[in-house]
């Protein structure tokens, strides 16, 4: 009986192994670090899988252990091998594990500084802002007017907002952000919006500058696609504050491009940008409003929000 738990449990777990990775992925052992999984052998002491490092290393992981391997997950580029006596992996692993720890300190001094902030409050005509709403072209969802006033009551609150906005692709996410977009420009505030790629930026330039067409905001982008004077200019209109909505990709974030009075950082498709670039923006300004659009929150954003560090708003 006992022989024939152990092979229901090996079974189970070489089914659950083939549904992750198979003969020729890469792999990561905690203990070792990166090889390329060859298959499940069977030897004479039971069943292992079998992992090739650099060189001829090879390195047998008993099925017991399995759960000290996980795919490699990485850029797309094959990653290079690690070499069993070198030690190079724990020199890469407490690296890491440094680098994030570091990370992850400067995240909190930041949100606790963020959390101490007051935001400058300036007289804004309530009815200039219902007449943007009434010009939408279609009826509000529910959900849509609730993210609004939520949005628009942290923007009213004297702390700067940290809010991320989620809802699937046609549910409105950008319309609802626009309105916050245009509040802040009421409130003589520029507004940064970033987008992973430069056809979102393109996508989203015409989208915002049919939006406010008649309000007098002054709106501008940064893409590869517009002639290297044009971006000049709207790289220094940005810094004169001649600029009032300036969209562009994460080159935005580069130090040499300066603003001179920034109210909301808007963030579209947010897991697709790396944590060091997002933070970095917000360091610019740390009293500046945060405005995060996603239809797939990344697992670290989701907890940020559900921990209370930052709020969110659904568009179901």
């Amino acid at each position: 009986v006992h022989e024939g738990t152990v092979a229901s449990i090996q079974k189970v777990q070489r089914e659950e192994i083939f549904k992750k990775i198979v003969p020729g992925d890469h792999i990561v052992h905690d203990d070792h670090g990166v090889g390329q999984y060859n298959g499940v052998i069977e030897r004479e002491e039971g069943v292992f899988i079998e992992v090739r490092y650099a060189g001829k290393d090879r390195l047998y992981v008993p099925l017991t252990q399995s759960k000290k391997l996980t795919k490699y997950i990485g850029s797309g580029k094959d990653p290079v091998l690690t070499s069993l006596n070198s030690g190079s992996w724990r020199r890469i692993r407490k690296k890491a594990e440094a680098d994030a720890e570091k990370l992850a300190m400067e995240l909190i001094q930041l949100y606790a500084m963020r959390k101490l902030m007051k935001t400058e409050q300036n007289e804004v005509k309530q009815s200039d802002f219902q007449n943007f709403i009434d010009r939408f072209e279609y009826q509000d969802t529910e959900d849509q007017i609730v993210a609004t006033e939520e949005i628009i009551r942290d923007m009213r609150s004297g702390s700067p907002m940290d809010r991320l906005l989620v809802g699937d692709v046609g549910f409105g996410k950008t319309e609802v952000a626009m309105r916050a977009m245009y509040w802040a420009t009421l409130q003589k505030k520029q507004v940064v919006m970033l987008a992973p790629t430069t056809v979102l930026v393109e996508q989203h330039r015409a989208v915002i500058e049919d939006r406010f067409e008649g309000t007098g905001v002054k709106i501008s982008a940064v893409s590869r696609f517009l002639p290297p004077t044009k971006q000049r200019e709207a790289i220094e209109s940005a810094k004169n504050g001649e600029v009032d909505i300036l969209i562009g990709t994460h080159s935005l974030l580069n130090p040499s491009i300066k603003f001179k009075n920034i109210g909301l950082i808007v963030i579209d498709e947010e897991q697709k940008f790396g944590v060091s670039q997002k933070e970095s923006l917000k360091q610019k300004r740390v009293e500046s409003h945060v405005l995060s659009l996603s239809a797939t929150p990344i697992p670290r954003t989701l907890n940020m929000s559900l921990s209370g560090i930052r709020d969110i708003s659904v568009i179901a």
